[in-house]
């Protein structure tokens, strides 16, 4: 599957789960958790060389990185982020369909998020994630 078509799958799922169950229908709370819920779909395939979210990833992190080392005014804090992020994807290389497409995985996201932003994104987050697993029918525990 493309990368198009997890990120569909994701909003969808995601738009569908915020209206009915969470009756969220203000397009402007809905729009940033339908994006992120399209940009998750796309993270399972990181491992991939050919990632869509992987070449979003690589940008996202740099600026990421340097908004946490701006905030708490620490160059080094930069580096470390960066060099941790670049480690993962150069030296450890996790194989395709390996344990970023495990449920694991997906419940550790969304954790990481709740932590970081908020529920409402960790609830976008983890649908658009295990869209992607469920489209590759790839649910595996670890």
């Amino acid at each position: 599957m493309d990368w198009k078509s997890h990120a569909t799958i994701g909003i969808l799922l995601t738009l569908i789960t915020f209206i009915y169950f969470f009756q969220v229908t203000n397009i402007i709370q809905l729009l940033p958790l339908v994006l992120f819920a399209g940009f998750s779909a796309l993270l399972p395939d990181l491992d991939h060389k050919m990632s869509k979210g992987k070449e979003i990833l690589d940008g996202v992190i740099i600026i990421f990185a340097i908004i946490i080392a701006f905030v708490n005014n620490s160059i080094i804090l930069f580096f470390a982020l960066i060099g941790l992020y670049f480690l993962f994807f150069t030296i450890l290389k996790p194989k395709h369909r390996g344990v970023t497409h495990s449920i694991l995985f997906t419940l550790v996201y969304a954790a990481l998020i709740y932590f970081l932003i908020s529920l409402n994104f960790a609830i976008a987050g983890f649908i658009g994630y295990l869209s992607h697993l469920i489209a590759d029918r790839e649910l595996k525990l670890f």
